[in-house]
């Protein structure tokens, strides 16, 4: 599975500091339910976010761009 981007309304959010690991879990529990083995998160705009996502869950790893294919996060479910 891939999750092309996750974003927030910055002003007044009651969930600003949730809204990841809340559609992570969401992408989790649907990967899990239809079989699939990874979740990547495609191109991370840059080393503060890649920074950010791997801290919030030890199981990403940074894939680097590969002969046209973009760079991502990935975890093992």
């Amino acid at each position: 599975m891939r999750m092309d981007f996750v974003e927030r309304r910055p002003e007044n959010c009651l969930f600003a500091g949730d809204l990841f690991a809340v559609s992570l879990l969401a992408y989790e529990t649907y990967g899990r339910l239809v079989g699939a083995e990874h979740i990547r998160l495609i191109e991370p705009m840059n080393q503060k976010l890649i920074a950010y996502y791997t801290s919030k869950d030890g199981g990403f790893r940074y894939v680097a761009r590969k002969q046209g294919n973009p760079h991502y996060l990935e975890k093992k479910l």
